[in-house]
């Protein structure tokens, strides 16, 4: 990181302009900081937005086959072989891809809390304070 420019002369300008000059540029910052948190935390409700939804439709992927499920039973019992076979074949199909659908939004939940620790607006406030340290010197 550059050294930050001094924006005044001491030796000219009197100590309430200073001052003065140094809040407004702390409210700036303060604003900034809540703008990037803001950024940061609406880009992970997309990502737990888009996790739940995969979590959604995998949830209901494998309700279907159960229902698949309980359809060859059924028909098991109730028909020939080849009928009940056709339908337990067609369940674990939905069953395989219903869990591969979980699988994908757990990872992407997963993943979440690693985004969510707001990191970048973390580092940006220890850059803003060494910042401010230099600038009182």
């Amino acid at each position: 990181m550059a050294e930050p420019e001094r924006m005044y002369h001491p030796e000219g300008e009197p100590i309430g302009a200073v001052v003065r000059e140094l809040l407004s540029d702390l409210g700036d910052l303060i604003r900034s900081e809540i703008q990037l948190a803001r950024v940061e935390m609406t880009a992970a409700l997309g990502d737990i937005v888009r996790g739940s939804v995969w979590l959604v439709v995998g949830l209901a992927v494998v309700y279907l086959g159960v229902a698949f499920l309980l359809f060859a039973a059924i028909s098991a019992l109730a028909a020939t072989m080849s009928l009940g076979l056709a339908a337990l074949i067609v369940a674990l199909i939905v069953l395989v891809l219903g869990g591969i659908a979980i699988w994908a939004g757990y990872q992407r939940v997963k993943r979440i809390g690693e985004n969510i620790s707001l990191t970048t607006t973390r580092e940006s406030l220890q850059e803003d304070a060494e910042w401010l340290r230099n600038r009182m010197r």
